[in-house]
């Protein structure tokens, strides 16, 4: 390790920061902020309004999605019951013209039992 006395530690330290004015001085001649006059952060309301665009378009999101979910929705149903043509047709064919028979006391589905 450096270990450098007091006296000129003191001297480094009153150097180094003798630069960093010189440097940031300079910065601002050529239209440079120095860090401490540009604004580091944001303000509250800044960070407001953007917590409440992005709240806006998630909500935007979210409706439109809804409608795709419906319509999600919708092609299953469509394909299940192009299934259950598909299946009864195949009964018909293999079952000499006729189809599944019907039991009237079962509940649901028709009178056919559903297993």
């Amino acid at each position: 390790m450096l270990s450098l006395k007091r006296n000129q530690n003191s001297k480094f330290q009153r150097g180094l920061i003798s630069s960093c004015r010189s440097f940031w001085a300079q910065k601002n001649r050529e239209g440079l902020a120095s860090p401490q006059s540009a604004g580091a952060g944001f303000t509250l309301i800044e960070l407001l309004v953007v917590i409440a665009i992005i709240g806006l378009l998630a909500s935007v999101v979210l409706i439109s999605l809804n409608g795709a979910r419906k319509k999600a929705r919708d092609a299953k149903r469509i394909a299940d019951m192009k299934q259950i043509v598909t299946a009864l047709s195949f009964y018909y064919d293999d079952n000499l013209s006729s189809y599944p028979p019907v039991n009237p006391e079962a509940q649901g589905a028709g009178g056919w039992e559903v297993s």
